[in-house]
């Protein structure tokens, strides 16, 4: 048996899947999933499906599908008279460990990177802060503040001094205290202003596990699963695109509303959610 049929069925099994569900999810025969993972590529019409079935199905269970691929490929390349299994598994290991080296290597030169750029952040602040009147204890906004109060004290003398001059009868004073009417709008229209509702689309797994991907307003903010008890809420302002594999394992929701599901159960379906409904 293959070490990659094996790394196969222990991805699956470990994800509590069996070979019917891969069947229907992947839309790959469970005979070729079987063949994949007994290694028997021979059972596979052509070594070009052996392989799109392969990348498939590694990138369904989770698994470097670019690590499957290359040892694919190392066996399928013709055996030589000097061949040595042991060195064969040695140099697949050494690339294995190459590829992560480099992995760490990046994570930490952007660790790096991003630590400078927020020292230099926090650096230009702090060196840009206002400094404080040592003597008095002011700011450089302080002295403005005290001459607005000074000419606030001022007008408020003068309007206490005219208070009692002519055409300043109580009875012509208009009862709403000469505004303008608390009910009218700035624009002179009794009409309120209200918030554009949008669109609110709810997604709650009922059945089963289903793989699902959400666009709102052009932009993919979620794909992954919905499992069920799971509740998730998307809101957006003119469209929400929901696309199920599995359209009877989800209950829809939206703009308040219970829409129920929207296929059968194994159903891929899209739909797409405006602020007036579907």
């Amino acid at each position: 048996m293959s070490t990659i049929g094996e790394s196969l069925r222990n991805a699956r099994k470990a994800r509590g899947i069996s070979l019917e569900q891969a069947e229907e999810d992947t839309k790959i025969r469970k005979r070729y999933l079987q063949a994949l993972e007994e290694g028997d590529y021979d059972a596979i019409p052509g070594r070009v499906y052996a392989k799109g079935f392969l990348r498939n199905y590694a990138r369904f269970l989770g698994l470097n599908e670019e690590e499957i691929m290359l040892e694919y490929k190392l066996l399928g390349t013709p055996a030589r008279d000097n061949f040595n299994k042991e060195n064969f598994e040695n140099t697949l290991s050494k690339r294995k460990l190459n590829r992560s080296g480099r992995k760490t290597y990046m994570i930490t030169v952007i660790v790096a990177v991003l630590a400078v750029i927020t020292l230099g952040v926090y650096g230009y602040i702090f060196s840009n802060k206002p400094e404080v009147d040592k003597e008095g204890g002011k700011g450089p906004g302080t002295e403005q503040t005290d001459n607005e109060n000074k000419l606030n004290d001022q007008n408020q003398g003068q309007n206490q001094n005219g208070a009692g001059e002519p055409g300043t009868e109580p009875g012509n004073v208009p009862e709403n205290g000469g505004g303008s009417p608390a009910n009218e709008s700035p624009g002179g229209s009794d009409t309120p202003v209200h918030d554009q509702a949008g669109v609110k689309v709810v997604l709650d797994g009922i059945a089963e596990k289903c793989w699902a991907r959400v666009t709102v307003d052009g932009t993919v903010i979620f794909e992954g699963d919905i499992n069920p008890g799971d509740s998730k809420s998307f809101a957006g302002e003119s469209l929400i695109r929901v696309r199920l594999g599995s359209a009877g394992a989800v209950e829809v929701t939206v703009n308040g509303e219970k829409v129920g599901v929207l296929g059968r159960m194994g159903e891929v379906i899209t739909r797409d959610f405006t602020p007036a409904g579907n």
